[in-house]
């Protein structure tokens, strides 16, 4: 069960990664500070943790965390809003 979903989000966040990449000419918000406004919204808005499980989007919001780091700002925030969404909330916009 953690393996498929693990596989899920791996399959998930390589069409995200497709999806930034193609539309960075387009995204003019990617930046550090959406980032930065992106994660705090998703640690405030996390989702019910359960008993056994982590909240839906925490896969996508840790690697979109280490994409803006990395400097790769589009992917990242492609990320961030992905997690935001997997938890129910729309992202918040500029």
């Amino acid at each position: 069960m953690i393996v498929s979903r693990l596989l899920v989000a791996s399959l998930l966040t390589i069409g995200l990664t497709t999806m930034a990449h193609a539309d960075n000419a387009n995204k003019s918000t990617a930046d550090p500070a959406r980032c930065d406004k992106l994660a705090a919204y998703y640690d405030d808005h996390g989702g019910a943790v359960g008993r056994r499980y982590e909240p839906q989007g925490q896969l996508n919001r840790t690697l979109g965390e280490e994409a803006c780091h990395a400097g790769r700002f589009t992917e990242g925030v492609a990320l961030l809003e992905q997690a935001i969404r997997e938890n129910g909330f729309n992202p918040p916009t500029d």
